[in-house]
């Protein structure tokens, strides 16, 4: 739920989590606990162009060329991608989260050490070695290795619309109730990775 706190800028009670029993009443908490003016009107596009100037702002300044469908992988070189990433953060105010190690190295690196952890106990003259390249080598792919977990500026804004709702908007004295549903039903979906149609309002939690 830390998630959604952040997101909607909210503090559920204790009482009010031990209560929940479907996500109609979970959506029903969350509306009650947001002020502000209805407006229809779309978050994911304003969070877009909030990253858009952030990215304008520090690393790319050709603002005008940077769309949706455009590669972050375009935007930032793999060399620099960390630093230009932290930059963008630091405009925009919070933390981005877009980094996930890639699978295949992360599994290698994790036999490689697990591997040279039980070397360790029959030939320290191998094991103490091999500890050393795979310390060496997490260190590696995580300055340089690793990828991001969204492909475009559009499913950024996606991303950041769902995990900082009122970060995203243009006026944080509005917003949009249906717009908020859909939100918390995407950070369940993304998040835990359940089916969009089972989270109906009568969806139990028990």
């Amino acid at each position: 739920m830390l998630i959604i706190e952040r997101s909607f800028r909210i503090k559920f009670d204790q009482s009010e989590l031990e209560a929940l029993k479907t996500f109609g009443g979970l959506c029903d908490i969350i509306l009650s606990k947001i002020e502000g003016d209805l407006k229809v009107d779309c978050t994911t596009q304003q969070a877009f162009y909030k990253i858009r100037n952030a990215i304008a702002v520090t690393s790319f300044p050709e603002k005008v060329t940077i769309k949706p469908d455009t590669n972050l992988r375009q935007i930032f070189p793999q060399g620099k991608r960390r630093y230009a990433i932290k930059q963008i953060e630091k405009e925009l105010g919070f933390r981005l989260n877009i980094f996930e190690p890639a699978g295949l190295a992360a599994i290698i690196l994790l036999l490689l050490s697990v591997s040279s952890l039980v070397m360790l106990f029959f030939n320290w003259r191998i094991g103490l070695p091999g500890m050393a390249l795979s310390w060496a080598l997490i260190a590696f792919v995580n300055k340089y290795g690793r990828t991001f977990s969204v492909k475009t500026v559009g499913e950024l804004a996606e991303k950041v619309s769902r995990e900082y709702y009122f970060n995203s908007r243009s006026d944080v004295t509005t917003m949009n109730k249906e717009e908020i549903i859909q939100k918390v039903r995407e950070l369940f979906v993304y998040g835990l990775g359940i089916e969009e149609e089972h989270l109906t309002r009568d969806a139990s939690f028990n």
